[in-house]
C-alpha cells in the first residue's frame, strides 16, 4: 500500500522552481484536477499538501533507519494452533464470534469458545399477570389473566430456539456454562388450573417443558449451571447426574417439590444458594452434595434458619473448605458459627462475611473467632465492621495466628451496606493498627480500606520557603507533593509484620513489599496475581464467586 501511495504522490511533486507546490495548492494551482483525484483516492480531505509531503518524508526516513519488520509479516493463521486457542480464550464472546467469521479455519477454533456459555430466560414468555401470582389469594379476575396472556408467537419463538440448539450437537457439546432463568412453570400452572383451565396451561407450557427436559438430557459437558426462578422437579434434578463434568451449581429463588426425594450429585464441588423470599426450601439440596467444598449463601435477610435447617441431615461442614455469607445478619452468623462449632474436624480454609444492614458488631466477632480457631483457616474477610478498635486486630491474631490473608473493611455509616464502593476513615491512627500486626506469624496479605486524608500538604521547596521567610512568590513553588500516600503506611505495617508481602488499601492502591539484604523495606505499587491473594480482594459477588470455585 505504501508503494502505491508513493506512486500516486510522485507525479504531483515537481522540483522545477517554476512549478513548486505551494503551501496551499488550492490557492494557486494551474491544474488542480490531479490534486483532487489524489485527495479523493487517499481520503486526504482538505489536508495541506505540504503537510502530506512532510509526513511522507518523515515516514520514509523512519523506515530507512529501522530494521525490517519481523512480527508484522506474520499472519494470524500462521500462528500455532495453541496460541490461537489462547487468543480465543481471552476474547469475549462477541470478539471470538467476529474472528471466527473471517474464515473456515478460524471458525473451527471459534466453535470451541463462542458457545461455551448459553442461557435462555423464560420470564418474558410467561403471562405477565402470572409473574405476581404466588398464592390463590390474588384479586386478579379470569378476564384480566386472559387479556394479558402472551401470544403464541412468543412461545413459538422460544420453542424454535430450543429446537435449533438441540439440532446442533456440535454446539451442545461445547456448552460449559448453562443458565436457565425465569421458568415459573409450577406457579403458572396453579394459576391456569384455578382460573383458566388446565388444558390451556398444557397447551401453552407443554412444548416448553418437554424441550427443556430434552435439553438437559442431551447436554453432557456442562461444568457450571445456574438456575434462577425455576421449579426444580426430582426428574430435572436427576438429569444433573448425567453431567459428569458439572462442578458448580447456583440456585436462586427457585422451588423444590414437597415431600419428594432428590438424588445425590457427588460431582458438585461449588454451590451458591440465594435465600430470597421463600428460598429456605432450597436447603434440602445440601444433603445431595456429599463432596461440597465451596458454599456461598446470599441474602439471608435474618430468616429463621434455625427452624428451617436440619443440622444433621444438611450439614456441609464435614467437607466444606470455603464459606461466604453475603448480607448476613447477626442471628444468621451466630447460627452458622454454632453449626460449625458442633462439627468435628473442620476443614474450613476460607471465610468471607459480608454483613447486612446491622453490620459486624463486637458480639459477632466474639462468636466467629473462637469457632474459626478450630479450623485451618488461611483467608479471612470481614466486610462491614462497625467498631474498629485496634484491639480487633489483636483479637484476630490471638485466635488465628497462622492466618495468611486478612481483609478488613470498615463501614462508617451504620444501617447501610455501602462498604466496597469507598474507602473509609478509621477511628484510630494507622500506627496504632500497625502495631497489632506483630501477633501474626504467617500473614502475607493485608487488605484494608483505610483512608488517609491530611489537612496539610508539603511541596518541593517548602524548607527553602521557611528559611527565607516565604519571600518567594507562591506561584514559583514546584510540583505538589501530597502526604496522602499509602506507601508509608504499608512500610509501617511491614515493619511490625515481617512476613507481610502485599498490602491493598481497598481498590485505591496495591503495594508489594520487598526486604533488602541490609534489612531495609522497599514498597512498590504492584498488583499480585497469586491465587490466595485474589481470594482476599474485596471484589463484588460475580468476580469473587468465579475466583473462589474449585475444579478438582
Amino acid at each position: 500500500m505504501l508503494n502505491r501511495f508513493l506512486d500516486d504522490l510522485k507525479p504531483l511533486v515537481v522540483e522545477q522552481p517554476d512549478r513548486r507546490v505551494p503551501l496551499n495548492p488550492d490557492d494557486c494551482v494551474d491544474h488542480p484536477d490531479p490534486f483532487d483525484e489524489f485527495r479523493l483516492k487517499w481520503k486526504a480531505g482538505n489536508l495541506n499538501f505540504q503537510y502530506i509531503l512532510d509526513r511522507t518524508d518523515g515516514l520514509l526516513r523512519e523506515l530507512a533507519s529501522s530494521p525490517p519488520p519481523k512480527y508484522q509479516k506474520l499472519l494470524l493463521q500462521d500462528l500455532p494452533p495453541e496460541l490461537i486457542h489462547h487468543i480465543m480464550r481471552l476474547a469475549d464472546t462477541r470478539h471470538a464470534r467476529a474472528l471466527g467469521s473471517v474464515s473456515r479455519y478460524f471458525r473451527g477454533f471459534a466453535m470451541s469458545h463462542i458457545y461455551t456459555f448459553w442461557s435462555f430466560d423464560l420470564e418474558k414468555y410467561e403471562p405477565r399477570s402470572l409473574l405476581s401470582v404466588d398464592s390463590p389469594d390474588t384479586d386478579l379476575q379470569d378476564e384480566e389473566i386472559e387479556d394479558e396472556l402472551p401470544s403464541k408467537d412468543c412461545r413459538d419463538e422460544l420453542v424454535d430456539k430450543l429446537d435449533f440448539i438441540m439440532a446442533r450437537p456440535d454446539i451442545l457439546n461445547n456448552i460449559a456454562d448453562l443458565g436457565m432463568f425465569g421458568i415459573r412453570y409450577e406457579l403458572a400452572k396453579r394459576a391456569f388450573n384455578s382460573r383458566v383451565g388446565s388444558q390451556e396451561s398444557e397447551d401453552y407450557f407443554g412444548p416448553i417443558e418437554s424441550r427443556a427436559g430434552l435439553l438437559l438430557q442431551r447436554i453432557h459437558n456442562v461444568e457450571r449451571l445456574e438456575l434462577g426462578n425455576i421449579y426444580i422437579s426430582p426428574s430435572m434434578y436427576r438429569c444433573l447426574r448425567t453431567f459428569n463434568r458439572l462442578t458448580s451449581l447456583s440456585v436462586f429463588s427457585s422451588q423444590l417439590a414437597v415431600n419428594e426425594e432428590y438424588v445425590q450429585c457427588p460431582s458438585i464441588l461449588n454451590a451458591c444458594i440465594g435465600l430470597f423470599a421463600g428460598g429456605l426450601v432450597l436447603w434440602p439440596l445440601l444433603a445431595t452434595w456429599p463432596n461440597l467444598r465451596v458454599l456461598n449463601v446470599m441474602s439471608t435477610d435474618s430468616l429463621d434458619l434455625i427452624g428451617a435447617i436440619n443440622r444433621t441431615a444438611h450439614n456441609p461442614f464435614h467437607t466444606l473448605e470455603r464459606l461466604a455469607l453475603d448480607d448476613a445478619e447477626p442471628e444468621d452468623v451466630r447460627f452458622f458459627t454454632t453449626w460449625m462449632w458442633d462439627t468435628p474436624s473442620l476443614k474450613l480454609t476460607h471465610f468471607w462475611l459480608n454483613a447486612g444492614i446491622s453490620g459486624i458488631l463486637p458480639s459477632v466477632t466474639r462468636d466467629v473467632l473462637p469457632t474459626l480457631s478450630l479450623a485451618p483457616l488461611q483467608v479471612l474477610v470481614l466486610e462491614g465492621i462497625l467498631h474498629a478498635e485496634p484491639r480487633l486486630l489483636d483479637d484476630i491474631a490471638h485466635a488465628l495466628p497462622n492466618l495468611r490473608a486478612l481483609t478488613l473493611l470498615y463501614r462508617t455509616a451504620p444501617g447501610t451496606k455501602t462498604t466496597r464502593s469507598t474507602i473509609a476513615r478509621w477511628p484510630y491512627t494507622s500506627w496504632e493498627y500497625a502495631s497489632q500486626l506483630q501477633g501474626f506469624r504467617q500473614l502475607e496479605f493485608f487488605g484494608w480500606n483505610f483512608h488517609l486524608d491530611p489537612n496539610e500538604r508539603a511541596f518541593h521547596r517548602t524548607l527553602q520557603l521557611f528559611e527565607t521567610g516565604f519571600s518567594l512568590n507562591w506561584k514559583e513553588m514546584g510540583k505538589e507533593e501530597s502526604l496522602a500516600d499509602h506507601d508509608s503506611i504499608a512500610r509501617a505495617l511491614a515493619a511490625y509484620c515481617p512476613t507481610l508481602e502485599y498490602v491493598v488499601f481497598h481498590k485505591a492502591a496495591d503495594y508489594r513489599i520487598r526486604r533488602m539484604p541490609n534489612g531495609s523495606i522497599v514498597v512498590n505499587g504492584e498488583y499480585s496475581e497469586r491465587e490466595m491473594y485474589k481470594h482476599s480482594r474485596a471484589e463484588y459477588f460475580p468476580l469473587r464467586w468465579k475466583c473462589w470455585q474449585v475444579t478438582k
